[in-house]
């Protein structure tokens, strides 16, 4: 449940509280077999926060086993047109 919840939220925008109030998306989780949804919208935000600290722990791990090997990192920065500010870090092995 944890990965569904945090996808609709990171990728579909959907806000911690429509999850609490939307009766037919309730209803749809229901039908996938999720019997317990939180009631409340800081229980989501806890299980997307929890979430993704599980998937960049995940990546720390990865990212440690290459100390033996040769890697570089690249940034980008932008903004949007909302003006909001982004950094992208890629690394490359």
């Amino acid at each position: 449940m944890e990965l569904r919840i945090a996808r609709m939220a990171a990728y579909d925008g959907i806000a911690f509280a429509k999850f609490t109030s939307s009766k037919d998306l309730r209803e749809l989780l229901a039908t996938k077999g999720y019997k317990e949804i939180p009631t409340s919208p800081e229980t989501i935000k806890n299980i997307v926060m929890k979430f993704a600290e599980m998937t960049r722990n995940k990546y720390k791990v990865q990212i440690q086993g290459l100390r033996d090997q040769k890697f570089n990192l690249t940034f980008d920065e932008w903004t949007n047109g909302r003006n909001r500010r982004y950094i992208n870090l890629n690394l490359h092995g």
